[in-house]
């Protein structure tokens, strides 16, 4: 198997591509390279179409990623370059990169491709080792128009991630756990799209067998107002699909911080299953 990185233009003009061996993992975090990042002074944005893409939350607010890299680190300089220049550089080694970037992995029976941000120390080119943090993204819809803010949420989680490298969270390379979940468990409703469920979990009897917290069970266009109202003690679910692999987190509606994270889950049109609520909320 090997993972084929690129960084996008805007669907799929590609910039580069790059093979390495080995599984792209969510929300990854390096506490050490964290630190070094947080003593520097220059972040390298690396360039797409993406980066000045001019989106809108549904409040109508425009905002591009680029401008919100800037707000998110006003006391860092942020650099905006190609990724062949940057590699170039003489202290790239030691140089931090920002990037919009997707990880598609290949086999001889499927193929699966998930778009993260992602912080990195070092050249471009996946390198779990130098990676600060990383965040699943469902990229193409946010650049679509649906629901767009949710790339503000991506990078906003990925700060605070990078910021509170030790807090206390629970961390795996599969699972991420915000230090205090459990008081968003037991104060907040959590959103679930109901089409998104299997066939075992049908009715709220089902679901409350294996999520025993508060929850809702709403259609899409209510999951979103839930977002876009940015709704107090409101939980939702992303779920980032990617062919094969699927990524699911679960954010605060009114923070739009990141809670829960985590990735690979598999099989294609990944439903939320017993098994998801027994693993994800234990």
């Amino acid at each position: 198997m090997k993972i084929k990185q690129f960084y996008q233009f805007i669907l799929l003009n590609v910039l580069s591509i790059f093979f390495i061996p080995g599984l792209a993992l969510s929300q990854g975090i390096n506490p050490d390279v964290c630190k070094e990042f947080l003593n520097t002074s220059r972040i390298y944005l690396i360039e797409n179409n993406a980066n000045s893409k001019t989106l809108t939350t549904s409040s109508g607010q425009e905002f591009t990623f680029k401008d919100e890299v800037k707000k998110s680190w006003p006391d860092k300089e942020i650099i905006e370059i190609d990724a062949k220049e940057y590699n170039k550089l003489k202290d790239v080694n030691n140089a931090f990169h920002l990037s919009i970037s997707t990880f598609t992995v290949e086999s001889p029976k499927f193929t699966s491709s998930i778009s993260l941000i992602i912080l990195q120390k070092g050249k471009t080119g996946r390198n779990p080792k130098k990676t600060a943090a990383s965040i699943n993204i469902n990229l193409l819809d946010i650049l679509n128009g649906i629901v767009s803010e949710r790339l503000i949420y991506g990078l906003t989680s990925l700060k605070e991630l990078v910021a509170n490298h030790d807090d206390g969270s629970f961390r795996t390379p599969y699972f991420y756990k915000k230090a205090d979940y459990k008081n968003y468990l037991s104060q907040d409703t959590l959103y679930i799209i109901k089409s998104t469920l299997s066939s075992k979990l049908q009715n709220e009897k089902s679901v409350k067998a294996v999520f025993p917290y508060k929850f809702r069970l709403v259609t899409e266009e209510e999951w979103k107002l839930a977002i876009t109202e940015k709704r107090e003690k409101v939980l939702f679910i992303e779920i980032i699909r990617a062919g094969h692999y699927t990524g699911i987190d679960v954010y605060s509606a009114s923070s739009g911080r990141m809670i829960f994270g985590s990735y690979p889950w598999q099989g294609e049109n990944r439903e939320l299953t017993p098994d998801f609520f027994k693993k994800m909320f234990k």
